[in-house]
């Protein structure tokens, strides 16, 4: 960052710890918590994506004269589900990773409109 955007920044602060005492204190805080809620629901959809990738062994190691269409049809269901609860998990963990490494950086932008 430049000098002039740290001075500004700096000035920023100040003047919030002199107009509500103890809000930035707060602010970080709460993005702690919101750090630690993402992680937490990151590890939920990546319990639930294992679970779905169970259930697809399981299906999946039917013979294929004991499948039956709706075997294929839940087996499709199960991909998809696997695929989006792994993204979600992966976002889940990139926004819990941004809030913990730079705490003051999602301060300001909670603070700032």
């Amino acid at each position: 960052m430049t000098p002039t955007v740290m001075s500004e920044l700096q000035k920023f602060i100040e003047t919030l710890n002199k107009a509500m005492p103890g809000a930035w204190e707060a602010t970080i805080k709460q993005v702690y918590i919101h750090g630690v809620l993402w992680l937490i629901a990151g590890t939920v959809f990546g319990y639930f994506c294992l679970s779905c990738k169970k259930e697809y062994e399981r299906y999946n190691g039917k013979e294929e004269k004991d499948k039956s269409e709706e075997d294929t049809s839940w087996q499709t269901f199960i991909t998809f589900a696997g695929f989006f609860l792994a993204l979600f998990a992966t976002i889940s963990y990139i926004f819990g990773a941004m809030h913990l490494i730079n705490p003051e950086y999602q301060a300001i932008r909670m603070l700032l409109p």
